[in-house]
């Protein structure tokens, strides 16, 4: 999981990371619904025909409205935002949810769902919801759509096979509702992403153009390796690391291979697995896995590292166009030069900020998303320079 920053300064590290990731999750209060940052992100999944889904947070709020929430979904995205659930008592105190595909009622406490079934008050408005989410799946495959209307219902089973092949056609994205701060309705999410969301090797990533050729790559260990280098962070005591997806093949400490961006040949040293600010060394990374690599010479973000031998690329990440600009001056004499040579290590980490030197005005100009990402360049620039 690649939690990104929800703030419209940062877009660049959302765009970066949905680039190597398998499918989306919007994730929309419920109380104030889809925002614009919000619609930016979607969109840039949708570039990368990424899978997604939206969870509807915060249903525990008082003015929490799930009908009005996702009808504004709808709007935004599309028809095909279609909710697997029924909320039963949002607002304060909420903690029953009805999954549609099972038709069982989910009650939470502290935290754990206890399973039961749907009280006969509210069987008739799940039912109703049941109807269209069968319906709605029955549209998107010709099969399914012939028994819908023979029988007027769908296995379970089938229900389950036809609404990942949905969601991976992209004739569907799911809705979910709950409660993070509380832990309500967070199982079922993470449960559905792994039954009806891709696996490593139906990536979006894995076909692409290039010079007017699909290439195709098989996204499993024993293919040759394509990985992606999709942000570069700078730590203390351990210098650069380079966050990798591995789209296909296998990597190794002591292993050799190609960066045919820089024309250079790199070594891998250790591999990190990630987990938020923990670093945990392993000996081996395969096709669909996400780490961090330490000390390569000349691989930075946007970089493919392919065999030796190999001059194969994948393609980058375009970052959005910078909205703000502002010149930039050395308080002593002498400091220009230090500037430039700490914000082009900057830049090799965070490419979504630009420095220009104007020739006209005589200035140097520093572009970036925002202000707020232009204050955190600033202050990197005088924390580690």
């Amino acid at each position: 999981m690649i939690d990104t920053p929800g703030y419209a300064d940062f877009i660049s590290e959302a765009k970066a990371a949905l680039r190597v990731s398998d499918a989306a999750i919007a994730v929309v209060d419920a109380v104030t619904g889809v925002e614009i940052g919000t619609e930016r992100t979607w969109n840039f999944a949708a570039d990368y025909n990424l899978p997604r889904a939206v969870f509807f947070n915060k249903m525990d709020r008082s003015e929490a409205d799930a009908n009005k929430a996702l009808e504004l979904a709808k709007e935004r995205f599309g028809r095909q935002v279609v909710p697997l659930q029924m909320v039963v008592n949002p607002g304060e105190g909420f903690n029953q949810i009805i999954d549609l595909v099972v038709m069982k009622l989910y009650t939470y406490q502290d935290g754990k769902a206890i399973v039961g079934d749907i009280p006969t008050d509210i069987l008739y408005n799940a039912q109703g919801l049941r109807e269209q989410l069968v319906e709605s799946v029955a549209e998107t495959d010709e099969t399914l759509m012939e028994k819908y209307f023979s029988e007027g219902e769908l296995e379970t089973d089938e229900l389950v096979e036809g609404l990942r092949k949905a969601v991976l056609q992209l004739d569907f994205f799911p809705a979910f509702f709950g409660d993070a701060y509380n832990n309500v309705g967070v199982d079922l999410l993470l449960n559905a992403l792994v039954q009806y969301g891709p696996a490593p090797t139906e990536a979006a990533g894995l076909e692409f153009q290039a010079e007017e050729q699909t290439i195709a790559i098989d996204g499993i260990d024993t293919a040759p390796l394509a990985a992606l280098v999709f942000k570069t962070l700078a730590e203390q005591h351990v210098g650069e690391l380079c966050l990798l997806r591995l789209f296909s093949g296998t990597i190794k400490p002591g292993d050799e291979v190609a960066n045919p961006v820089k024309r250079a040949i790199e070594r891998i040293g250790q591999i990190y697995r990630l987990n938020g600010n923990k670093r945990t060394e392993i000996e081996t990374a395969a096709a669909g896995d996400i780490v961090a690599l330490v000390k390569l010479k000349y691989t930075h973000t946007t970089d493919t590292l392919c065999p030796k031998g190999q001059a194969f690329c994948l393609p980058g990440i375009e970052f959005p166009n910078p909205l703000i600009r502002v010149a930039i001056h050395a308080k002593e004499q002498g400091g220009e030069d230090r500037i430039a040579t700490g914000l082009s290590q900057l830049h090799e980490e965070d490419p979504s900020f630009i420095l220009r030197y104007d020739g006209e005005i005589r200035q140097s100009v520093l572009h970036a998303q925002g202000e707020l990402h232009l204050e955190t360049v600033v202050n990197r620039l005088n924390d580690r320079f």
